[in-house]
């Protein structure tokens, strides 16, 4: 028997700087993963690598001198396998034979 399932996930990516580095740095790794995104789904055996979505600018809680652009990519694969009847199957199993002591 052949099987195949597809799943799909999602990676948030934090870029942490000071303010305006964050938004930049945001940018960057957004455009670099938009660009390179059709040559890393081949190479990662991707259906789907994309960008999906750049996030607000943000404070980080544990200091008052970071911020945070959170940037999200999406991606989907398949998974493929194969069940092989190493023996025949079992016809039946007589649970009263094993309860008779």
């Amino acid at each position: 028997m052949h099987y195949l399932t597809f799943w799909v996930g999602s990676h948030t990516l934090f870029c942490i700087g000071t303010g305006a580095q964050a938004e930049i740095l945001g940018s960057e790794v957004q455009r670099e993963l938009t660009q390179f995104g059709p040559e890393i789904a081949p190479s990662l055996g991707l259906h789907r690598f994309e960008v999906l979505e750049i996030g607000a600018l943000s404070e980080l809680d544990e200091t008052q001198e970071n911020w945070v652009v959170p940037v999200t990519v999406g991606s989907a694969f398949e998974e493929r396998w194969v069940l092989r009847q190493q023996a025949p199957r079992l016809n039946a199993i007589s649970i009263s034979n094993m309860l008779d002591t």
